[in-house]
């Protein structure tokens, strides 16, 4: 631990860079993204707009995107006790989430629009309960797009390639030789993986003439509607409207990205139910997450069924079973 502390204490130094775009704006911008505006220039990612970007970031750089996630990571691995396999409770959900409001929103979202969510349903195989549900998890319909901007977040993450430059969310934790090892790990690849995510963005900004500086996005970088994450943009993205530009914060982009997203890791309309959870996973990786965008997809289901009109079975044909019965991996 003490050797841990010591070594935390050493001064962090960003040499200055010396890309072979020099700019005499440098002194302009925190001296953080110097290393950034490098790795950028040395993957042929410069010129003035990058220049701008970074000088006119929203904040300085900070450790809160990647020091709250290497804390959790960190918490879940050593700290907090793994839950019983015998328990009784039934499967966990995000709190606040599938509740009745939520499920009556849904309904009305599928009913104002009704045609490209039969569109989309149509060409994607994917269930418009299940698309609907997905995106009040992802963004509440679009009511929350997130409470960072993208751009400085992946800045951010990208930047904390190493253990001094989160300490002030590190402090209180107890390490060793071998977790300060696993730290070390840790963040050299998270910190790579935003990076990429970085330089996506960038890309996707310069294609299409978005400022990467309105886009708002969730804590790790996600966007829009569906919340993508940037390198997702160029391979799952669908141009819904056949207008040239891929706009996530369109629903008409959007639910059909979410929708190829899931056919191409395997959604078929012949899916079985006890596919759904193990498919959902390859969107958000978390059993929590498909927990609960298949529960409220069966609450959509069950709250159609008593619709005037509608027929009162649940849980049958294309139908999403409740949260618990899919299988676990």
């Amino acid at each position: 631990m003490a050797k841990f502390c010591l070594f935390f204490l050493a001064v962090f130094v960003v040499a200055p860079i010396s890309a072979a775009h020099p700019s005499p704006n440098l002194e302009r911008m925190d001296e953080s993204w110097h290393s950034l505006l490098l790795r950028l220039d040395r993957d042929k990612i410069y010129g003035p707009d990058v220049e701008f970007w970074f000088i006119n970031l929203p904040e300085k750089f900070s450790s809160r995107p990647m020091g709250i996630k290497a804390r959790l990571l960190f918490r879940q691995r050593f700290i907090l006790a793994p839950s019983s396999p015998d328990s009784d409770s039934g499967p966990s959900v995000y709190p606040g989430v599938v509740t009745p409001d939520n499920m009556l929103r849904c309904r009305a979202f599928l009913k104002e629009h009704a045609g490209i969510f039969q569109a989309v349903e149509e060409l994607y195989a994917t269930p418009k309960e299940v698309l609907v549900s997905l995106l009040m998890v992802e963004s509440r319909l679009g009511d929350f797009l997130g409470s960072e901007n993208a751009f400085w977040t992946l800045a951010c993450m990208a930047a904390a390639d190493k253990p001094e430059r989160i300490m002030d969310y590190l402090r209180d934790l107890p390490f060793d030789s071998r977790r300060e090892k696993w730290l070390r790990d840790l963040l050299e690849v998270r910190s790579a993986r935003a990076y990429a995510e970085l330089k996506a963005l960038i890309l996707h900004c310069r294609r299409y003439e978005y400022n990467p500086l309105e886009l708002p996005g969730s804590v790790y970088g996600a966007i829009g509607l569906c919340q993508f994450m940037p390198s997702n943009i160029d391979i799952y993205a669908a141009d819904g409207d056949g207008d040239g530009r891929i706009d996530l914060f369109s629903l008409a982009d959007a639910l059909p990205s979410a929708a190829n997203f899931l056919k191409s890791h395997g959604w078929k309309k012949s899916s079985p139910a006890s596919d759904y959870s193990r498919l959902l996973r390859y969107y958000n990786n978390s059993e929590i997450y498909s927990n609960t965008v298949l529960a409220l997809t069966a609450g959509v289901l069950e709250a159609e069924a008593r619709l005037p009109g509608g027929s009162e079975k649940s849980g049958e044909g294309d139908s999403v079973p409740p949260a618990g019965a899919e299988e676990k991996r």
